[in-house]
Protein backbone atom coordinates (compact mmCIF):
# COMPACT_ATOMS: atom_id res chain seq x y z
CA UNK A 1 0.00 0.00 0.00
CA UNK A 2 2.75 2.34 0.99
CA UNK A 3 4.21 1.51 -2.47
CA UNK A 4 1.01 2.63 -4.10
CA UNK A 5 0.98 6.18 -2.18
CA UNK A 6 4.10 7.21 -2.93
CA UNK A 7 3.82 5.93 -6.83
CA UNK A 8 0.54 8.37 -6.59
CA UNK A 9 2.56 11.19 -5.44
CA UNK A 10 5.28 10.86 -7.77
CA UNK A 11 3.57 10.46 -10.78
CA UNK A 12 1.38 13.62 -9.04
CA UNK A 13 3.94 15.74 -9.50
CA UNK A 14 5.88 14.43 -12.45
CA UNK A 15 2.35 15.22 -14.69
CA UNK A 16 1.59 18.13 -12.52
CA UNK A 17 5.11 19.63 -13.83
CA UNK A 18 5.87 21.24 -16.91
CA UNK A 19 9.53 22.27 -18.12
CA UNK A 20 11.48 24.66 -15.37
CA UNK A 21 11.22 28.19 -16.80
CA UNK A 22 13.75 30.87 -16.23
CA UNK A 23 10.95 33.89 -17.22
CA UNK A 24 7.77 33.71 -16.50
CA UNK A 25 5.56 35.88 -18.90
CA UNK A 26 4.63 39.34 -18.12
CA UNK A 27 1.03 38.43 -17.00
CA UNK A 28 1.91 36.33 -14.45
CA UNK A 29 3.14 36.06 -11.01
CA UNK A 30 4.77 33.11 -9.42
CA UNK A 31 4.08 32.41 -5.82
CA UNK A 32 5.47 29.15 -3.73
CA UNK A 33 3.32 27.09 -0.73
CA UNK A 34 4.76 24.89 1.88
CA UNK A 35 2.39 21.62 1.89
CA UNK A 36 0.22 21.27 5.08
CA UNK A 37 2.20 18.17 5.74
CA UNK A 38 5.48 20.68 5.45
CA UNK A 39 7.41 18.06 3.26
CA UNK A 40 7.03 19.54 -0.12
CA UNK A 41 7.13 23.16 -1.51
CA UNK A 42 4.86 23.63 -4.59
CA UNK A 43 4.84 26.93 -6.91
CA UNK A 44 2.71 27.94 -8.64
CA UNK A 45 2.19 30.47 -11.74
CA UNK A 46 -0.76 32.43 -11.65
CA UNK A 47 -2.45 35.20 -14.30
CA UNK A 48 -2.44 38.16 -12.62
CA UNK A 49 -5.66 40.13 -11.83
CA UNK A 50 -6.99 43.08 -10.80
CA UNK A 51 -4.80 43.55 -7.82
CA UNK A 52 -1.75 42.10 -6.42
CA UNK A 53 -3.95 41.15 -3.55
CA UNK A 54 -6.73 39.15 -5.71
CA UNK A 55 -3.90 37.20 -7.63
CA UNK A 56 -2.36 35.69 -4.28
CA UNK A 57 -5.81 34.92 -3.06
CA UNK A 58 -6.59 33.50 -6.22
CA UNK A 59 -3.36 31.12 -5.82
CA UNK A 60 -3.78 30.43 -1.91
CA UNK A 61 -7.40 29.12 -3.24
CA UNK A 62 -5.54 27.17 -6.10
CA UNK A 63 -2.94 25.69 -3.59
CA UNK A 64 -5.62 24.80 -1.27
CA UNK A 65 -7.74 23.10 -3.74
CA UNK A 66 -4.70 21.69 -5.49
CA UNK A 67 -3.28 19.43 -2.44
CA UNK A 68 -7.14 18.26 -1.86
CA UNK A 69 -7.25 16.61 -5.14
CA UNK A 70 -4.16 15.41 -4.69
CA UNK A 71 -5.04 14.03 -1.46
CA UNK A 72 -8.11 13.04 -2.87
CA UNK A 73 -6.65 11.37 -6.08
CA UNK A 74 -4.36 9.04 -3.53
CA UNK A 75 -7.79 8.09 -1.59
CA UNK A 76 -9.42 7.23 -4.34
CA UNK A 77 -6.61 5.05 -5.96
CA UNK A 78 -6.32 2.86 -2.66
CA UNK A 79 -9.94 2.35 -2.49
CA UNK A 80 -10.19 1.18 -6.52
CA UNK A 81 -7.18 -1.49 -5.64
CA UNK A 82 -8.52 -2.64 -2.44
CA UNK A 83 -11.95 -3.76 -4.81
CA UNK A 84 -9.60 -4.66 -7.59
CA UNK A 85 -6.35 -6.18 -6.51
CA UNK A 86 -5.33 -6.90 -9.58
CA UNK A 87 -4.79 -3.68 -11.35
CA UNK A 88 -1.14 -3.35 -13.01
CA UNK A 89 0.93 -0.71 -12.74
CA UNK A 90 -0.21 0.76 -15.97
CA UNK A 91 -3.67 0.67 -15.20
CA UNK A 92 -2.76 2.70 -11.74
CA UNK A 93 -0.63 5.03 -13.68
CA UNK A 94 -3.19 5.87 -16.61
CA UNK A 95 -5.87 6.48 -13.58
CA UNK A 96 -3.34 8.87 -12.12
CA UNK A 97 -2.67 10.80 -15.67
CA UNK A 98 -5.88 10.95 -15.95
CA UNK A 99 -7.13 12.80 -12.68
CA UNK A 100 -3.90 14.71 -12.76
CA UNK A 101 -5.02 16.41 -16.15
CA UNK A 102 -8.42 17.14 -14.67
CA UNK A 103 -7.28 18.75 -11.49
CA UNK A 104 -4.56 20.80 -13.55
CA UNK A 105 -7.56 21.82 -16.28
CA UNK A 106 -10.24 22.35 -13.55
CA UNK A 107 -7.25 24.50 -11.01
CA UNK A 108 -6.35 26.77 -14.03
CA UNK A 109 -10.84 27.19 -15.50
CA UNK A 110 -11.46 28.20 -11.68
CA UNK A 111 -8.48 29.94 -10.27
CA UNK A 112 -6.08 30.60 -13.53
CA UNK A 113 -3.14 29.20 -11.83
CA UNK A 114 -0.91 26.57 -13.13
CA UNK A 115 1.76 24.09 -11.63
CA UNK A 116 5.47 25.01 -11.66
CA UNK A 117 7.08 22.80 -9.92
CA UNK A 118 6.62 20.26 -6.80
CA UNK A 119 9.77 20.05 -4.62
CA UNK A 120 10.77 18.46 -1.15
CA UNK A 121 11.05 21.12 1.47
Amino acid sequence: MRFILTLAVVLFGLVACTEPTTELPDDMTAYTYKTADGEDVISYACVNGASAAETQKRSASAHGFFQAERSATVDRLVRQMERNPNMSQSQVEAQIKSEVEATLTTMFDRYQCVVLDIRDA
